[in-house]
């Protein structure tokens, strides 16, 4: 990392709210990048050319500044980052005064230059992830080669795996992102990747050996403040299994109830196959039945979702709805003369199930 105008007036702001002290940070052409005096911005330090040179602080009192051009007195001390020197910082004022100061100063710039090389290296490693992402779960398809050579020798992962996808949706849902890393880190949940996705979504792979979902999941949802849905697919293998996974956590999302903060793509298969019915396969089946049971009085439709949510258990839905077991008897009675469908009959109860968790 070179010490640029960028950098180094993004490290003089850092200290500066900290330190009143002149402070000047040179690159390693000897000239001021930044500093808190800006008019010396620019100018060519002799004393920072040679701590450059010799790869040594330089001490310069008012005596020296004569054969010292563009310094004034100082420390002026080199900058180090991975044992190679990347700059000089120069600290103005009384050389006896400044040291032990000038020296806790280098180290700060140090520790901030560390800091700032972090901060970009995740950055770039997030875009690189977020691109990655982006060409896996594109709408179109994707290139299973590039995306397994990226994942290779770009990303450094082993395509080769079994990942769990998590679809985190929300309104504000970026605020949670940081949470839900903290969350994984803290609880060591191995996670091949977190990113923010689209506008409104966070998508998490998780190792599919950890089975404990809805602890994690709640625990994001307790820390936020808005309402917070999560999509959970299946276990899926290799870079291929990444995209199914995360569809299908999309679709699980499509299926839940509104009271549902978590909902498994696994606990969806009736849901799953109903959405496959082609609608001219379901006009022309289950279309005049639905206009039938749409014209039924509310207490029909509430008494078939409580029956067939009770498995044809006359008993249990009697108890559910409150009523009298000949009621009951009499409403699927009646039912089955209103709409030609008896909610009894295996046969008839499935396509009832179709049209309910369709259209009514």
């Amino acid at each position: 990392m070179q010490i640029t105008t960028e950098l180094g007036q993004e490290i003089i702001e850092r200290l500066s709210e900290y330190i009143e002290v002149d402070i000047n940070i040179m690159d390693l052409n000897g000239k001021i990048v930044a500093s808190t005096d800006s008019s010396r911005i620019s100018q060519i330090h002799s004393g920072a050319l040679k701590v450059i040179q010799n790869q040594q602080s330089v001490i310069l009192t008012e005596k020296d500044v004569i054969n010292f051009p563009g310094t004034k007195q100082g420390v002026n001390l080199p900058i180090l980052h991975q044992n190679k020197i990347k700059g000089v910082v120069g600290v103005s004022g009384n050389p006896a005064a400044i040291k032990q100061i000038t020296s806790i100063i280098r180290a700060s710039v140090e520790i901030t230059l560390e800091q700032i090389n972090i901060q970009r290296q995740a950055y770039f490693k997030e875009r690189q992830w977020s691109h990655w992402v982006h060409q896996l779960l594109h709408p179109m398809g994707f290139e299973i080669e590039q995306l397994e050579e990226d994942a290779i020798y770009s990303l450094t992962i082993n395509p080769k795996q079994s990942w769990r996808l998590l679809v985190f949706t929300g309104d504000d849902i970026h605020d949670c992102l940081d949470p839900i890393r903290q969350e994984l880190l803290g609880a060591k949940i191995n996670n091949l990747l977190t990113l923010p996705y689209l506008g409104n979504e966070i998508i998490v792979a998780i190792d599919p050996v950890f089975d404990r979902i809805d602890d994690f999941v709640n625990k994001i949802i307790n820390h936020s403040k808005k309402q917070v849905h999560v999509g959970v697919g299946n276990v899926e293998f290799g870079i291929k299994g990444i995209r199914e996974s995360y569809f299908q956590a999309k679709k699980s999302l499509a299926f839940a109830s509104a009271n549902s903060n978590i909902t498994y793509i696994e606990d969806k298969k009736l849901e799953r196959l109903i959405a496959s019915i082609p609608d001219q396969e379901y006009n022309a089946v289950c279309k005049n039945y639905e206009i039938l049971l749409h014209n039924l009085d509310k207490e029909y439709l509430n008494t078939i979702e409580v029956y067939l949510s009770m498995n044809f258990s006359i008993k249990e839905t009697a108890g559910k709805l409150h009523i009298h077991r000949n009621t009951l008897q009499y409403r699927l009675d009646q039912l089955k003369e209103k709409i030609g469908l008896d909610p009894r009959s295996v046969y008839d109860a499935f396509i009832l199930t179709i049209i309910l968790r369709t259209k009514i």
